[in-house]
């Protein structure tokens, strides 16, 4: 495959539209590529995941806030695999502080049917993680993906080592 595929998104902790462009590729980098798709509400205020994930733990990590963790399909998780992710965390914010009041447990459950989609298919469903959280720093969800990195790598350099999820 060629060419790469576009994916518009909500709007960032300080209000700014933001962009995420997963480009195809070929190179070993590419396929250890982790999407971190997080509600801008987990971040506590004036952080911004994008600039810390520039320092990327060692790994690339591709940031995406969206605007509610309920926007984010199905479809959405399994084209971002199909781009040449290796992983997808999702992060969204715990029910007591949800604008939309289903927003995470409609993401929670769209991230489990993926996960049940991918094991059909004979894909490891590790590949495909959900976590809740609020007040975060841009380190902690930043450390999120590395989680589902080392979930789904045994040995991957820069990876820090500890417990799998």
């Amino acid at each position: 495959m060629t060419g790469r595929s576009r994916w518009a998104v909500g709007v960032r902790a300080d209000g700014q539209r933001e962009e995420a462009v997963a480009k195809e590729g070929s190179g070993g980098e590419q396929n250890r590529r982790v999407v971190l798709l997080y509600c801008h509400r987990v971040l506590r205020q004036g952080e911004s995941v994008g600039a810390a994930a520039d320092s990327s733990f060692g790994l690339p990590i591709q940031p995406v806030a969206v605007a509610c963790g309920s926007s984010v399909e199905v479809s959405h998780i399994l084209k971002i695999l199909a781009d040449g992710a290796a992983a997808v965390e999702v992060v969204t914010c715990a029910d007591d502080c949800c604008s939309s009041l289903l927003g995470s447990r409609r993401a929670q459950r769209r991230v489990e049917y993926a996960r049940q989609l991918l094991g059909q298919a004979g894909v490891d469903p590790a590949r495909v993680g959900h976590t809740l959280a609020s007040d975060a720093t841009s380190a902690e969800v930043l450390e999120l993906a590395v989680s589902r990195a080392k979930a789904v790598f045994s040995e991957m350099p820069g990876v820090p080592k500890g417990e799998d999820q």
